[in-house]
């Protein structure tokens, strides 16, 4: 929150506490990407924006994503995925929904605050 006030968004911030806009964070523990726990049901109802808090490399990174562009990030990373559309279900845990965001998939959305503004 701080970091959306120092960017000249003070009102992210109240928008993140208000839980409208939702914080996720990719540490040194999620080495793929921010983990994803049911690809069906990413984020709460009423959400209209996801910062991601990248400290994967010790120094935290910010990317702002609408929505609508997460929920497509989802879909990509699980159902839709190369895998899951060549196999269908996994082969360890086949009712899983869990899938991941990369970084490759939020670069384009560092530091753009007015996605949450």
């Amino acid at each position: 929150m701080k970091e959306a006030d120092r960017q000249g968004y003070p009102e992210v911030a109240l928008r993140i506490r208000r839980g409208i806009v939702r914080p996720y964070a990719r540490t040194a523990r999620s080495k793929h990407g921010v983990q994803i726990a049911d690809w069906d049901k990413p984020i709460p109802d009423g959400t209209e924006a996801v910062v991601i808090v990248d400290t994967y490399d010790g120094k935290p990174s910010f990317f702002i994503i609408p929505v609508r562009a997460y929920r497509e990030m989802v879909r990509a990373s699980g159902p839709e995925s190369p895998y899951m559309r060549m196999h269908a279900e996994r082969p360890v845990t086949p009712g899983s929904r869990h899938c991941y965001i990369t970084p490759a998939q939020v670069a384009r959305y560092r530091d753009t605050w007015q996605h949450a503004a």
